[in-house]
């Protein structure tokens, strides 16, 4: 159950949020497979369905052992479906980090990496209305959790008050040798859907490009909601028109986004599409912030919730 909304099926108000909002040909899919018969379509929809059909649990299971385990859920049963999942993603890292001439790959990685610190700069300059003149400052009074992280998160780099790298898979790439060492961040071995972290917990959410990866949006955005302090944000980068696949299971954009976002507490401060998109086929790549509204109750104007650090102490 979403914790901000109370929704019973988060998968499902997703697919609902999509309608009217999807581009023309996802939002006919089912006209398009009564008179096409277009087989790409009809393995899209059959996978949605498939995927919603298996909501119980979702984001419970994570990877254990290297690149030969497997994903296993709480109660010690195996999560085929993840499992296969998983292991491509976990085979993607190892064949990008660990082969002949990959080191050229961690460099360009870790230039992507310096120019998105550089985009959290612009995005917070426009939603501050001012200069960040010291973003390392900033960084350093913040508590951040990051989600889906990958071998290299992106709080690997700088220096964090405390950090936090959520990811199904963390213990496949620590067995394999490809996670991160830099930097004083924590990782867990969880979903992003069912997040191990108590409510109000941090100042920045990090979600760079995993949205589209989740079995459940809209699950992922009321996570955030619920561990962002008052003040605190939201910084999403996620690919634009990618084609829907088993490790993208979703194509997220702008208005879908703010249609999950918005009705939880979440005002959107900042967002700009680029050009630059991480998935080879998507045509550009959304970068987008959003602050945590405060919790009003009926009798009081005010809230008792403790505020974020990074609006308590200023920009600094």
């Amino acid at each position: 159950m979403c914790p901000i909304t109370g929704h019973s099926a988060p998968y499902s108000r997703y697919l609902s949020a999509q309608q009217g909002f999807m581009i023309p040909s996802q939002s006919t899919i089912s006209d398009r497979l009564l008179t096409d018969g277009d087989p790409l379509w009809g393995e899209t929809i059959t996978r949605l369905s498939w995927v919603e059909q298996r909501w119980s649990g979702a984001g419970a299971a994570v990877w254990r052992g290297g690149p030969a385990g497997r994903c296993v859920r709480p109660d010690g049963s195996v999560d085929r479906f993840q499992t296969e999942r998983f292991r491509g993603e976990l085979a993607y890292w190892l064949r990008e980090l660990k082969s002949p001439g990959a080191g050229g790959f961690a460099e360009r990685f870790d230039g992507w990496q310096a120019e998105r610190r550089d985009a959290l700069r612009l995005a917070l300059t426009e939603a501050e209305g001012g200069p960040v003149p010291d973003l390392d400052a900033w960084t350093a009074r913040c508590d951040v959790i990051e989600l889906g992280g990958g071998p290299r998160p992106f709080v690997a780099l700088g220096t964090w008050r405390s950090a936090v790298m959520i990811d199904p898979l963390v213990e496949g790439y620590r067995s394999s040798g490809i996670l991160d060492d830099r930097g004083s961040f924590v990782p867990i071995a969880s979903g992003a859907e069912r997040l191990p972290l108590p409510a109000r917990c941090c100042d920045l959410v990090v979600c760079d490009n995993m949205l589209d990866h989740v079995n459940d949006p809209a699950e992922v955005c009321c996570e955030v909601s619920r561990v962002l302090r008052p003040g605190g944000l939201l910084w999403l980068l996620v690919d634009v028109g990618a084609p829907v696949d088993e490790m993208h299971p979703h194509q997220i954009h702008e208005e879908l986004l703010h249609a999950m976002l918005s009705p939880i507490g979440m005002e959107r401060v900042f967002v700009r599409e680029t050009g630059r998109p991480s998935h080879p086929m998507a045509h550009g790549q959304l970068r987008a912030m959003y602050k945590r509204q405060a919790e009003r109750r009926e009798s009081s104007t005010e809230s008792n919730d403790p505020p974020s650090r990074y609006e308590a102490g200023g920009r600094q």
